[in-house]
């Protein structure tokens, strides 16, 4: 099965609208940014920079009109509506599980699915309709407009095809770490990242623990190793005694946007301000100038993101967080400063 993805979550459950924005944070990951982040991390927009010198995430799905607004006090949240999505086929399939969604060799697995450009969605798309699923991690960046959350099966046991990656608007209500909600949306493939859009979160009054998967080596993660790292996008995992290997790199236009790895080759991400790499860098900073040329102070050495503490050699006892894809490359996103132990 096609690798689905899902580019905006509408006015989720928490009206949850839309992409995945700029396909993971803005920088590099090894390869050239899709259009990701300065501060963020994720999958669906492209990147500028403005007259001030900040990097600005252009959201492909900016263009898509949200009609419909949460109630802020109902118990679900309806799906907004979006005209410019491919009309859905009048009996989708029914995923009911989230391996059904990630794994491709799922029994449930669909036999078809739609891929989304831009605002434009070929393919026939299957329906999600998972129970009972526990909130892992909200508010992870991805453009100015659009913010990314993860849900995961407690029953997944060994946190293989466990868990799946929503986005929403900024505007709308998101549900907390822990809490358990049903998920009703589209299930849609966007620049190689699963996710669920038009959905509807309905709290189920529950909540729940998910024990982070220990990944061991942590280079089964790694960004170096697609295939087994593929099978955790989505669950929150943890990696323990790794260092530092690589501080910071920068992308083609010498700008450090503040990735890191560690052991196993394990790119750490940016979805989520943790302290260790830093704030975002100042808009005043000019990364390029006039004619699109780096100026040199956004590079490794020039040290832009203020407080930024990365050091080669630096050791962790342990490091958490969700495993993502940005700018074809799968990162893992500490989603704040408890999930790095030094």
């Amino acid at each position: 099965m096609t690798r689905r993805v899902l580019a905006l979550l509408g006015a989720a459950a928490f009206l949850i609208a839309c992409d995945d924005g700029a396909r993971r944070a803005g920088g590099p990951s090894g390869s050239t940014p899709r259009a990701d982040g300065g501060v963020g991390g994720s999958d669906d927009a492209s990147t500028r920079t403005d007259s001030g010198g900040a990097v600005v995430h252009d959201d492909a799905s900016d263009s898509t009109r949200l009609d419909a607004a949460a109630d802020a006090g109902a118990t679900t949240f309806p799906d907004a509506t979006f005209p410019d999505a491919t009309a859905a086929d009048a009996q989708p399939q029914v995923l009911r599980t989230i391996a059904a969604i990630q794994d491709p060799s799922d029994p449930g697995a669909p036999v078809a699915g739609c891929t989304q450009m831009g605002t434009v969605t070929t393919g026939q798309c299957a329906r999600a309709e998972i129970r009972g699923v526990v909130v892992t991690a909200v508010e992870g960046f991805i453009t100015r407009d659009l913010r990314a959350m993860w849900v995961q099966d407690p029953g997944d046991g060994d946190g293989r095809f466990a868990g799946v990656k929503v986005v929403y608007r900024t505007n709308s209500p998101v549900p907390a770490v822990g809490q358990v909600v049903d998920v009703d949306g589209e299930v849609v493939e966007f620049q190689g990242n699963t996710q669920i859009r038009f959905a509807t979160l309905t709290p189920t009054g529950g909540t729940g623990t998910i024990t982070p998967r220990v990944i061991s080596p942590p280079g089964l993660i790694s960004r170096s190793s697609p295939a087994s790292a593929r099978e955790y996008e989505g669950t929150l995992v943890r990696i323990l005694g790794v260092t530092v290997e690589q501080a910071c790199f920068e992308d083609t236009s010498q700008r450090d946007f503040g990735y890191w790895t560690v052991t196993g080759d394990v790119q750490l991400g940016i979805a989520f301000q943790y302290g260790y790499n830093g704030s975002p860098r100042p808009g005043t900073v000019m990364c390029l100038d006039a004619g699109g040329n780096p100026t040199g102070l956004c590079t490794c050495a020039a040290r832009s993101r203020p407080n930024d503490t990365r050091r080669v050699g630096d050791t962790f006892q342990s490091i958490t967080g969700v495993m993502d894809y940005a700018f074809d490359t799968h990162v893992l996103q500490p989603r704040d400063a408890n999930d790095l132990v030094r």
